[in-house]
């Protein structure tokens, strides 16, 4: 499909003003898993991957803004950098590339409705290669849910947000 057919069935980005809050149904979700959770729903893990399949039509990079865990009780786990891997880590694996803002700890820096590239995570795109984000907790916890906020930069750079995203805990 063509970028503009895709751009077609993609959410917008709402960030021409700063003061407006993006909403989104995930939130809903959100709400309502952590609602249902005592009734059975939920896994309890330790580790948690995600995998990046593919992107809303960027060719060459693909990114994420944010990432929170969510336990059974409806609190946000708190995830530092040391148990956040990513392969590939950020641009600065690419030869001659060094200082790019856009690094692994932005996704658990808590600023997730941004449309500020240096608050966003950044990697190399290829289709059909690996791309890939592992979360170590540090015990097994019992989870509900897992909230991604995709990268969002521009209504253009938005086509670098991963599109479909399998996560294994």
């Amino acid at each position: 499909a063509s970028l503009d057919s895709v751009r077609g069935e993609r959410p917008s980005t709402p960030c021409e003003d700063a003061r407006s809050r993006p909403s989104s149904s995930s939130a809903a979700r959100l709400s309502s898993a952590v609602a249902t959770a005592s009734g059975g729903d939920g896994v309890t893990g330790r580790e948690i991957e995600v995998l990046l399949v593919d992107t809303w039509g960027d060719k060459h990079y693909i990114g994420l803004t944010g990432l929170q865990v969510v336990a059974r009780s409806g609190a946000a786990v708190e995830v530092t950098d040391a148990q956040l891997a990513a392969c590939p880590r950020d641009l600065n694996e690419i030869p001659g590339n060094s200082g790019d803002p856009r690094t692994k700890d932005k996704l658990i820096n808590n600023v997730n409705v941004t449309c500020d590239d240096r608050n966003m995570w950044l990697i190399p795109y290829s289709p059909g290669g690996t791309h890939r984000l592992h979360v170590q907790l540090p015990e097994a916890l019992d989870l509900v849910a897992l909230r991604l906020w995709n990268y969002n930069k521009t209504p253009e750079d938005a086509a670098r947000g991963a599109k479909t995203i399998h996560i294994k805990v």
